[in-house]
């Protein structure tokens, strides 16, 4: 047993100088030049899993630093970094679990590169590989909700990621005042204010409280104004008259969801048939 033991520790250190020589191995190409690529690039990664003997660890650090050497060189001497791809997909192919590269790749890719698909492809195999109940994850989840809210301007996939970000923890606690925001941007007041009132059902901290009720009464608000306007563009549209008070199109039927009677007296309607928040 113990000689199998040796044998064994022996022959994984054998492999991982073997596999740590070919990460450092630079490769030719077609015009017999040297190149800046490992050439363990050419190794698929399923056949590094099974003949690395558990590792891949030691290889994905290794690429990680050189990726990170590289990288910061090329921004210095302004040169191309293009490189980035292919050291980001072979550690994340070889540790999907890794640490720091999903991260990376969210704030580099769209900020250097200008490559949004590019991080939101990377940060989406972070949360299909790192484990839900890692710190990690709401981390990822929040860089891909700035994706969608600050590059792609798609409120409403930004309030998806940010509402699960939210749900952690250890997320800021600023993060459901930005999904109420969000949902409102995406016109979707409604699934804002449902979810600002389970927030508000599980926070105990006073001052977010009302930070929280507040936004809460502006998504309400919002969301009143654009019901009570349609009823009025409805009621002029069949009468070719302006409604002089919104009491009145509750009477007539025109507004006939419970909720908006509570709102009434927030809101007047203009000479011009526009509903407007009642000045105070």
């Amino acid at each position: 047993m113990l000689f199998f033991r040796r044998n064994h520790a022996v022959s994984s250190v054998i492999v991982a100088s073997i596999l740590l020589v070919l990460v450092q191995l630079p490769q030719h190409d077609y015009r017999g030049k040297w190149v800046q690529r490992p050439f363990i690039f050419n190794i698929d990664t399923r056949l590094i899993s099974l003949i690395s003997i558990g590792h891949e660890e030691v290889i994905a650090d290794y690429l990680w630093l050189q990726l990170v050497s590289r990288f910061g060189s090329a921004i210095k001497n302004k040169q191309d970094a293009e490189f980035v791809y292919e050291y980001l997909e072979y550690i994340t192919d070889i540790s999907p679990m890794f640490e720091g590269v999903y991260e990376f790749a969210g704030m580099i890719l769209p900020s250097v590169f200008n490559d949004v698909d590019g991080s939101v492809f990377f940060v989406e195999k972070g949360l299909a590989s790192v484990s839900t109940r890692d710190n990690r994850y709401w981390k990822l989840l929040f860089y891909q909700g700035f994706n969608y809210f600050f590059y792609k301007n798609d409120y409403s996939k930004a309030a998806f990621y940010m509402e699960q970000a939210a749900t952690y923890s250890q997320s800021p606690k600023y993060l459901p005042l930005l999904v109420a925001r969000l949902y409102s941007m995406a016109d979707k007041e409604g699934d804002g204010i449902g979810f600002l009132d389970s927030v508000i059902a599980l926070t105990d901290d006073p001052y977010l409280l009302v930070e929280l009720n507040k936004r809460r009464d502006e998504l309400v608000a919002d969301l009143g104004l654009e019901a009570m306007q349609s009823a009025v563009d409805l009621f002029r549209s069949s009468f070719l008259v302006i409604p002089c008070e919104l009491s009145f199109l509750v009477f007539m039927g025109f507004i006939q969801d419970p909720y908006l009677f509570d709102l009434l007296d927030y809101y007047e309607i203009r000479g011009d048939g526009v509903v407007v928040l009642r000045v105070k």
